[in-house]
């Protein structure tokens, strides 16, 4: 019999989050049997990035919800779902993530992806030249780098945190990821100006 609570399990959305249960653990990794590094209360607001590990969706918290929480660590999660404690949903989602998505285009021949933003990050998979990826630019260490999002993480079965770099100038390479958003702007434009003649 299906379980009743599986279509819930993963609304692992990378996003925003409400406490559901009276309170819930954060913990130092995603793994119930990890320290606990703090607790929410029922109604709190918390945001991050979702990931599935040994099929539990857990929600690593980012640095806005870490600060709030007086969370000293570079990393803090919370299960989303406490079936495997014999509770129900702990964190409802409730939107996406504050900082908008952007939306990259593959320019090189193939990028890898790396489970941590880092060329020493174990690579778990690539993408063509031409594959949208969606996600959120951050720079680590001057390189940029794009942390793809739930989308873009389940078009390529991956259930862990996924990284893909920008820029290759670090190892020797060009523009690796092209933004969508930058090609959509030059393009309109290139239609006003047509216009205008």
């Amino acid at each position: 019999a299906a379980d009743p609570g599986a279509g819930e399990v993963f609304a692992a959305m990378d996003g925003r989050y409400t406490v559901q249960h009276r309170e819930a653990a954060v913990r130092s990794m995603p793994s119930i049997s990890s320290k606990q590094i703090g607790v929410l209360k029922r109604d709190d607001r918390v945001a991050g990035w979702a990931l599935e590990v040994d099929g539990q969706p857990w929600l690593r918290l980012d640095d806005d919800s870490r600060q709030d929480l007086k969370i000293e660590v570079d990393d803090a999660f919370v299960l989303i779902h406490g079936r495997c404690v014999g509770l129900g949903v702990l964190l409802r989602y409730h939107g996406d993530l504050l900082a908008p998505v952007s939306h990259y285009k593959v320019e090189h021949p193939r990028v890898v992806i790396r489970t941590s933003p880092s060329t020493k990050g174990s690579i778990i998979g690539t993408a063509e030249k031409g594959t949208p990826l969606s996600g959120w630019a951050t720079d680590i260490d001057s390189v940029p780098w794009l942390r793809l999002d739930s989308k873009s993480r389940q078009e390529r079965g991956l259930r862990e945190e996924a990284f893909a770099m920008i820029h290759g100038e670090s190892v020797g390479l060009g523009v690796l990821l092209k933004s969508m958003e930058e090609d959509l702007k030059f393009r309109a434009q290139e239609q006003l100006l047509e216009l205008g003649e």
